[in-house]
């Protein structure tokens, strides 16, 4: 009969195998399970776990975040609209700025005149921004201009005329002119415009079939003139 030989085992699942000494050698001391350490009293295990772990260091609680704003809500369509009525109302009790008056300044004759022959009579007097005009019963056939200062006055020698409108002075108190003066002498009717500031320069002067026309130069934004 055949004899079965068993299958040699891997070097890892062998015995070790007991090395032989070196002569001379002494044998390695035998290893000796370690002790373990006395249990430590109550008192002293209750110390030692309200201590921290020496190895772990202790954590702060977290910190919250900070927490975000919510964005506003829209204001009700009513609260807008009420908004805008108080700002409408309050522009309409702001004072509006004063147009300046433009309108012509016109002075006639309220009751006929009698005129001695040769003569002619003024009958009206229209001032606008741009001069003034003068209307008489007749032709004109001489005339003066004088500019006057302090008081600053514009002079208007009518030769042959007479006052017709039958006032000695008028206010005006427009285009920066204060008042109208008439005054008669034996041969010619003056007429005086007087300034509010400035003096009055006239830049052109002439006949017309109704009269007289004067333009004024300007000299400042209140003077009568283009």
């Amino acid at each position: 009969m055949t004899a079965r030989v068993a299958p040699a085992l891997p070097a890892a699942q062998l015995p070790p195998q007991a090395v032989p000494l070196v002569e001379g050698a002494q044998p390695a001391p035998e290893l000796k399970a370690a002790k373990e350490p006395p249990e430590l009293p109550p008192a002293q295990l209750s110390k030692q776990a309200a201590l921290p772990t020496p190895d772990t260091p202790a954590t702060s609680a977290p910190t919250a975040l900070p927490s975000i704003a919510a964005a506003p809500a829209a204001l009700p369509l009513a609260a807008v609209s009420e908004a805008a009525s108080v700002a409408s109302a309050l522009r309409k009790q702001e004072p509006e700025p004063v147009a300046p008056d433009e309108a012509p300044f016109e002075l006639k004759a309220t009751t006929p005149t009698p005129v001695p022959d040769g003569r002619i009579a003024l009958t009206g007097i229209t001032i606008d921004k741009d001069g003034l005009s003068l209307y008489t019963s007749g032709k004109v056939n001489e005339f003066n201009l004088i500019t006057m200062v302090e008081p600053f006055s514009l002079v208007i020698d009518l030769y042959g005329a007479v006052n017709g409108i039958g006032l000695p002075k008028a206010p005006v108190e427009k285009f920066d002119l204060t008042t109208v003066r008439f005054r008669e002498f034996p041969d010619h009717l003056q007429i005086t415009l007087d300034a509010g500031r400035e003096e009055i320069i006239p830049y052109r002067s002439f006949k017309t079939d109704t009269g007289l026309r004067i333009n004024i130069k300007p000299r400042s934004s209140h003077h009568i003139g283009p």
